[in-house]
């Protein structure tokens, strides 16, 4: 169990007349940490439109201006305390006066804006930010968040221009989004555009910080999908080691494509291997240089073992740097009378370098081994006329619980140096062998030779009468 506290950022006390990511949201953030409070729920954070609802915001991707903290502006130099004094927000209140806010605040923003080496750079050039080398950071943001901050700046600075307008009464071509009109727009309005936008950076900049120190949270972006070989597990284990962090302050969603990097194709044993040693690799380097309540990233490449030769550019060499093991004993007895099987006992050894999660590998070596003896013993599958005849789950056979026996499973630990602390995976090790010590168990038991899979009743019986 654990609990928290509603607070919405404006509800904060300030000096200024509307809370902030400022100083105030630290030390609230310090309160509950004393309280033992493991939550603090907030409200949107989106920029608020007609009303100042939260939940009537101008965009989904931005965030609200006014959260900006203008005392950290002025520790950045881009305003002074005259400026805000000057500025006449009201600190007295018992509520945020969003109209004041509105007149008075974004002045301050404009001019903190101006006084920005990303302001003078990029009028220089024109309002091109792929020329902007003044604050890489501001770069990166730009790029990473293009797909949508572009649209969103020029939609604010033409509302501007039209007196805060719906866009529903705005001239057709803009209101179309005619080339012609964007263009027009884009060129005549850049200033405010590139406005928004700065704005949107430092909102970034000042939550991200603030989340940070909330929890110092670390998120994997890796390509890789848990497809049920456990990589949500164990990609998030390995981070926590090497990191020396509670598991549950690592987050590793399902990927989404436009957030994370290309690590290859989603596999198993491979995943684990290859893509868990970059997880491995990219914690250590973000602890070497960790530092608390600030936003980092940490990048790990991919590099091909010394030891095996491998071109990329020709495509071509040794592509499997190490091999698991496996062995699987099946014991069973034999109907003569019926042909059915009963299984005894299901054995299996497997070599995977060194376990991450034991309950993941003893999952996936018993859900293996099953589907394995299944392929063996029951998953029958025809072809007539170029057509699956078992085309339903009422036509093809697999096994359930109730087919198997407990298993006895041992795994050798066996490190591999190149593999996230040891590890090589399992992936489809564990299904290999099902099949193959099922077939010689009724082999043994019959005496007969079966060239062909699944060891049905008939096919058992066949072979008996001849």
């Amino acid at each position: 169990r654990s609990c928290g506290m509603l607070l919405p950022i404006a509800s904060l006390p300030s000096k200024h007349g509307i809370g902030t990511f400022g100083e105030a949201a630290y030390k609230f953030i310090d309160t509950l940490k004393k309280a033992g409070q493991g939550y603090w729920q907030i409200l949107p954070l989106g920029p608020t439109g007609y009303g100042d609802s939260p939940y009537q915001a101008f965009s989904t991707f931005a965030g609200n201006p006014y959260y900006i903290d203008l005392d950290v502006l002025v520790e950045e130099k881009l305003l002074t305390e005259k400026d805000i004094e000057e500025a006449g927000l009201d600190a007295s209140s018992d509520y945020v006066d969003y109209e004041t806010q509105y007149y008075k605040r974004f002045p301050l923003l404009r001019k903190a804006h101006k006084n920005s080496k990303i302001y003078k750079e990029l009028k220089d050039n024109n309002y091109d930010a792929e020329k902007c080398s003044a604050d890489k950071e501001f770069g990166i943001f730009f790029n990473d968040n293009k797909y949508w901050i572009e649209d969103y700046g020029l939609f604010m600075a033409i509302k501007d221009s039209k007196d805060g307008k719906s866009f529903l009464e705005w001239e057709g071509g803009i209101k179309k989004r005619e080339p012609d009109a964007l263009k027009k727009y884009k060129t005549e309005y850049a200033e405010d555009v590139f406005f928004y936008i700065f704005l949107q950076y430092k909102f970034s900049v000042q939550w991200q910080k603030l989340r940070k120190y909330a929890n110092d949270t670390v998120e994997i972006l890796a390509g890789s999908v848990d497809i049920g070989q456990g990589l949500k597990t164990t990609f998030s284990k390995i981070a926590a080691a090497a990191l020396e962090l509670p598991l549950e302050r690592v987050i590793f969603h399902n990927p989404d494509t436009d957030r994370v990097p290309d690590s290859g194709p989603t596999v198993a044993s491979r995943s684990l291997m290859i893509v868990g040693k970059l997880v491995e690799r990219a914690a250590r380097k973000l602890k070497a240089g960790w530092e608390s309540g600030k936003e980092q990233e940490a990048v790990a490449d991919y590099e091909a073992p010394e030891l095996i030769p491998w071109d990329m550019d020709k495509f071509s060499g040794d592509a499997y740097p190490a091999y698991s093991w496996g062995v699987n004993v099946v014991e069973l007895e034999e109907d003569r009378l019926t042909g059915i099987t009963k299984l005894l006992g299901v054995w299996g050894v497997f070599d995977v370098g060194k376990v991450i999660d034991n309950t993941v590998m003893l999952g996936q070596a018993e859900g293996g081994m099953l589907q394995g003896i299944g392929y063996g013993s029951m998953e029958k599958m025809e072809a007539a006329a170029g057509k699956i005849r078992q085309n339903s789950f009422t036509d093809y056979m697999i096994p359930t619980a109730m087919d198997t026996v407990p298993n006895q499973i041992a795994f050798i630990d066996n490190f591999y140096a190149d593999g996230p602390f040891g590890a090589k995976g399992a992936g489809e090790l564990t299904l290999l062998g099902g099949a193959p010590a099922y077939t010689a168990a009724v082999e043994q038991a019959t005496g007969k030779a079966y060239p062909n899979i699944p060891l049905t009743p008939e096919r058992i019986l066949a072979a008996e009468a001849k």
